[in-house]
């Protein structure tokens, strides 16, 4: 029985889900004041040790609160306007006096906690049975549902409760030898990539986290990298406990973020997008640079290029959307990179490789988001294409995956939006002055005007997103400016704002329903997959975590939320040094599991072997034959001991002990000798000593037939 039947079976949990990031702000005590608890309690403090400092944890909204009153209390007293540097000190003295020293004060984010949607006939029983951890009845605003509320270490405590249960026998799914030496040799493989980019799990883990893309920076591929390596690290470790399509599901994924065939060069996939476009980002800037930067800070625009870079540009964005839409094995990658890609667009058969196109997004040049543009086949009757069916037309689709700056459906008081949002796009056609018009075409009646004219609506559409990334989107009015907005009524504004509109007009009109598509494997195209998708909710990102934070809706959407949540848990509580970990104590289990398995062979010249057989024996106590041991010959000098007993194995390994202390065979100094294997603890959950969540900031459903 796997994991997720046994949660449902023996406890009544039918979905798991995530719950928002826990902000805090964590304060250093000063220790020659004597602090009381009075003030800690009433703002829902607590003690703690971070990186060996001792000092207080604030939750955010309970910080932001009492920072306001501080400041209520200044302005009471100096009612001039507000000089930032005079609060400042002021608030240093205020908190001084209470024996906290917030010149050293850092973010303190934590692990969401885990919501739960529990059977209503277990939920009494499940409240008695986990008492321990304060299960709290909550309502998730996400899915609009009633949950229980638990802390982030009770995925992996119930994980160690289902390991020992009766209902899981480790050994009971991995009885093929072969299969484990193979697993034997992903983990490996995959100890060897987790070295060799310790830098980048670290980083991404303080993403997951909703730090801000500073301490550790992280550009948009090694995002990438970073999230593909550590869905194939879940699901190794987790391989006896995952179905077999969710396992499938989570190698899928890692699949669709970073695709590389057999020889390492790269396929299809969101990476080769964001290669793609960093190879333009840095000819773009590299053409800037040579432009004298304008008064006030401003940027120059890219509408300022000379006009043989500008044609460069637009002729690379232009070839590369044709090799998207129509298929290339030598696609343009960058300099001395090629890729292949899967053809987009229907033939004159209305045949394709693939219903999706995968790219980067953002709307401006300091953010990530994730689009995909899907096509569904719709036959001559109306109803939707199945996946050997010839449709007679196509509609098309785009999906935006953002959980940042210019996401839809955003809720201020719940701190969601659309996370995964579908638009259906329709037909635009530029007139003589430049104007886009929309064109009202019966698909039905005029299938090919209409594929033809959508056609260029996509074009235009991802033309105009891959311009946008050139340029700051416009200061709003609030908040620090640092260079990362442009100044209001400059070129750079103004063109990003003509830009901006036109991408909202090109995007279509909202879409309410699910959709249902195809696509093939990068690797293996002979592999096709369906999937499924619809407008979800996904918590806001609050830190400049948009690379992760987007990839983790983007993955909500292909993978569903269930067994997303439980590798996003994961990712909150363990960096580069958590997935070594994990990994090492799985390898110990496979290997642990083949030596129970493998028969134990030893070798040796005849005589020798025969002693032994009968030395054995004489440790045993029996005579004659013993069940799960036998003898064989090599050549005419040499022979073997078979032993296939697992008891057996275990007194052979005793028996040896002993015969090493009295006695120095030839037999012992050889390679071919087994010693006694490491022993190991019963299975248990892979978690790390310390949690990579305890350091401060300082340190859709997706339906596959496989």
């Amino acid at each position: 029985m796997y994991f997720k039947d046994w949660c449902f079976h023996v406890h009544g949990i039918t979905l798991f889900s995530e719950a928002r990031v826990i902000k805090s702000m964590f304060i250093p005590l000063l220790f020659q004041i004597d602090m009381g608890t009075k003030f800690v309690v009433d703002n829902r403090g607590y003690f703690c040790t971070l990186n060996g400092v001792y000092g207080v944890v604030f939750p955010k909204e309970n910080y932001n609160l009492f920072i306001d009153n501080i400041r209520a209390e200044y302005q009471s007293i100096d009612s001039h306007e507000v000089n930032e540097n005079h609060f400042r000190n002021y608030k240093n003295n205020y908190l001084y006096r209470l024996g906290l020293d917030d010149r050293r004060e850092i973010k303190y984010n934590q692990p969401a906690n885990i919501s739960i949607i529990i059977d209503k006939k277990y939920v009494a029983e499940f409240f008695i049975h986990f008492g321990k951890y304060n299960p709290r009845p909550s309502f998730d605003c996400l899915t609009s549902t009633e949950v229980v509320e638990m802390p982030p270490i009770f995925l992996e405590d119930l994980k160690i409760q289902y390991y020992q249960s009766t209902l899981f026998s480790e050994k009971n799914l991995s009885t093929d030898l072969y299969a484990l030496k193979a697993h034997e040799e992903r983990l490996k493989h995959l100890l060897q990539q987790v070295y060799s980019n310790t830098y980048i799990l670290d980083a991404a883990n303080r993403l997951f986290l909703d730090y801000d893309n500073t301490r550790l920076p992280l550009t948009n591929e090694q995002a990438c990298s970073a999230y593909a390596l550590s869905l194939k690290v879940f699901a190794e470790i987790n391989c006896y406990t995952l179905s077999p399509t969710d396992y499938c599901r989570f190698q899928i994924a890692a699949t669709r973020l970073e695709a590389y065939d057999k020889l390492q060069t790269l396929r299809q996939s969101l990476k080769s997008d964001i290669v793609f476009l960093k190879y333009l980002r840095e000819y773009c800037a590299k053409c800037l640079s040579q432009i004298t930067t304008h008064a006030h800070g401003e940027f120059p625009s890219t509408d300022e290029l000379a006009q043989e870079d500008k044609r460069f540009i637009i002729k690379l964005i232009q070839d590369n959307i044709d090799n998207l839409f129509w298929g290339n094995p030598h696609a343009f990658l960058q300099p001395d990179a090629f890729f292949t890609t899967l053809r987009f667009l229907p033939d004159d058969q209305n045949r394709s490789d693939t219903d999706e196109i995968v790219l980067e997004g953002g709307a401006k040049s300091n953010h990530f988001s994730i689009f995909r543009i899907i096509k569904v086949g719709i036959l001559a009757d109306g109803q939707l294409a199945g996946p050997d069916d010839t449709p007679h037309h196509f509609d098309y689709f785009k999906i935006e995956n953002n959980l940042g700056s210019k996401s839809r459906g955003k809720n201020e008081e719940t701190r969601t939006c659309f996370g995964t949002y579908i638009t259906k796009l329709v037909p635009f056609f530029q007139n003589t002055q430049g104007e886009f018009v929309g064109l009202d075409i019966d698909p039905f009646a005029h299938p090919r005007f209409y594929q033809l004219i959508m056609e260029k609506t996509l074009r235009d559409l991802i033309s105009i997103e891959r311009l946008l990334l050139f340029y700051r989107a416009p200061y709003p009015g609030f908040g620090a400016n640092n260079g990362t907005y442009s100044t209001v009524k400059s070129r750079e504004a103004q063109d990003w704002v003509r830009l901006f509109q036109l991408r909202e007009l090109l995007s279509g009109i909202p879409y309410d329903q699910a959709i249902r598509y195809f696509i093939r494997d990068p690797i293996d195209p002979s592999i096709r997959y369906e999937y499924f998708a619809h407008n979800q909710r996904g918590y806001l990102q609050e830190g400049g975590s948009c690379p992760i934070f987007s990839i983790k809706s983007f993955l909500d959407s292909i993978m569903g939320t269930d067994i997303n949540s439980q590798h996003t848990n994961f990712g909150q509580q363990n960096d580069g040094s958590g997935l070594i970990y994990a990994l090492r104590l799985a390898l110990s289990r496979v290997r642990n599991r083949i030596i129970d398995i493998e028969s134990l062979k030893i070798k040796g010249r005849n005589q020798e072997v025969y002693d032994l057989v009968r030395d054995f024996k004489r440790y045993l106590g029996v005579s004659g034959n013993i069940g799960g041991l036998s003898l064989g010959r090599i050549d005419r000098q040499v022979s073997y001991i078979k032993i296939t007993d697992n008891v057996l194995k275990g007194k052979w390994y005793e028996f040896f002990a002993e015969y090493q202390q009295k006695h120095k065979p030839s037999l012992s100094s050889k390679p071919n000798f087994f010693a006694k294997p490491p022993l190991t603890g019963s299975v248990r959950i892979l978690k790390r000593p310390h949690p990579a969540s305890h350091r401060g900031e300082d340190l859709n459903t997706a339906k596959m037939r496989l």
